[in-house]
């Protein structure tokens, strides 16, 4: 049985989002008035942000399973995790706006949303990357067949001219 590193972070992060308590329905739908309505109050950042970090504090888990189904991609599992946050606190922000249907489910779609982005982007920049290597290869390619198109050429040319004639016997050895 193997062990688990305690300094790993996201084996922290898991541990710390996992002992978040859930909301209920009502809770979430009372935050998300109350959240509205500071929004439109605009002074009480303190209390708007506590609010917003509630409902983000009670999804942080849906972050980490959607952040496992994409962790064979070439994204680190840390950084799904962190593009998924952000997708949680922009979920918050516009569902707090006019609140729709459930919002679990938008939730997940926002984080979905992003951490696809952060998987497309990583994968651009790889391409990128490798367009920017056969570039260099071409140039490379190019740069020697001119060093060899400029290369001196030999003067007495009677060498290549009448190679020596070898003959199909084998050589004798002499007793």
């Amino acid at each position: 049985m193997e062990k688990h590193d305690p300094d790993d972070p996201v084996a922290m992060y898991i541990r710390e989002a996992s002992n978040v308590k859930p909301l209920t329905k009502e809770e979430e739908t009372k935050l998300f008035q109350e959240l509205g309505r500071l929004d439109h109050w605009g002074d009480l950042d303190q209390q708007r942000e506590k609010v917003a970090r509630r409902l983000i504090e009670s999804q942080l888990m849906l972050v980490v399973n959607i952040a496992q189904r994409h962790s064979a991609s070439a994204v680190p599992m840390l950084e799904l995790i962190q593009e998924g946050n952000i997708g949680l606190m922009n979920a918050v922000k516009s569902f707090a706006g006019g609140p729709i249907g459930d919002f679990a489910a938008y939730a997940a779609a926002c984080i979905e949303d992003t951490i696809a982005t952060a998987w497309t982007n990583r994968i651009a920049e790889r391409c990128e990357r490798l367009g920017e290597m056969a570039k260099h290869r071409r140039h490379t390619h190019c740069r020697a067949v001119k060093a060899t198109r400029q290369t001196p050429r030999v003067a007495d040319r009677s060498l290549f001219a009448n190679p020596p004639a070898f003959s199909a016997r084998p050589h004798r050895r002499e007793t």
